[in-house]
């Protein structure tokens, strides 16, 4: 693995342009429309809850580097699904010498009990409703209780009267969540990013700090399975192999994806992408 090395001279004035450019893509940010529960139950193939057995990083077929998640002890909650393990594809990972990361994706880990809202695995980048904000985390409090938390930990306290999610606020989101309003908005805004904002100008929503008890497990579950009793899920839920690649239609639609659109529609803009060399240092050259 070979460094970047700066020598004096002309290589000294790329300094400032070399720091300017690191911070322009650190700054980047994937954008997300937000999600309710009632949209998050609209719009999924199928909803089921795991335990992730193991998640894998490799390069698949097509050449692309991809994350495997292998579901154990499937349960299905909503949906058409037969099996009790279930894989799971997401673009980007880390094969121990390259790795490319997709912000705002959501992350696993063995062992972990996950409620999943699935949709497109296979076909999409992140197969998930809302990309993080379809994933739940089941897991025991400091009394031992089953709780719900968010992708990210912060626990759930409860479903509002118009579908939002009430939770408490102490982790920073993957990724910006703004409403489809404020997508619509920022199209015709002009340009600078301001506090509160997105690049593009839009309006990012406040996370909702809720207070009280954390919502149990069980209550969750069945809740989700009463709510998706209101719509008909006629698509099956499919599984992939390990080292499949997304279809060729998603691939195509992700590499032409706009400032403002992408394959996944729950995305809102193009995704930032960090390709990591070695250690997992993006000044790193082969």
């Amino acid at each position: 693995m070979k460094k970047l090395l700066l020598h004096s001279g002309a290589g000294l004035l790329l300094l400032p342009l070399l720091a300017a450019l690191m911070l322009a893509a650190t700054a980047q940010a994937t954008t997300l429309i937000y999600k309710d529960f009632n949209s998050l139950v609209a719009e999924a193939q199928g909803i089921v809850v795991g335990t992730v057995k193991e998640v894998v990083s490799q390069r698949a077929e097509d050449r692309q580097l991809y994350t495997y998640v292998r579901l154990a002890d499937v349960e299905t909650l909503a949906g058409v699904y037969h099996d009790n393990e279930l894989t799971l594809m997401m673009s980007g990972g880390y094969d121990g010498r390259t790795g490319l990361h997709v912000e705002g994706s959501p992350e696993f880990s063995a062992g972990e009990r996950v409620v999943l809202f699935v949709e497109g695995n296979g076909q999409r980048m992140v197969p998930l409703v809302g990309w993080g904000q379809g994933v739940f985390r089941l897991q025991n409090d400091e009394r031992g209780a089953a709780i719900v938390t968010d992708e990210v930990g912060n626990e759930v306290f409860g479903v509002g009267k118009k579908g939002e999610i009430l939770k408490s606020n102490r982790h920073a989101q993957r990724a910006q969540i703004a409403s489809s309003a404020h997508l619509a908005n920022a199209s015709s805004a002009q340009g600078k990013a301001s506090a509160g904002r997105s690049d593009g100008g839009a309006a990012m929503l406040a996370p909702q700090e809720a207070k009280g008890e954390p919502m149990s497990a069980e209550r969750f579950l069945g809740m989700v399975r009463s709510q998706a009793q209101s719509r008909a899920f006629a698509q099956e839920l499919r599984s992939v192999k390990v080292g499949q690649g997304l279809e060729r239609q998603a691939r195509d639609a992700g590499s032409a994806a706009s400032a403002n659109t992408m394959s996944d529609d729950s995305a809102a803009s193009a995704l930032p992408r960090r390709t990591l060399q070695g250690a997992r240092s993006s000044m790193d050259r082969d």
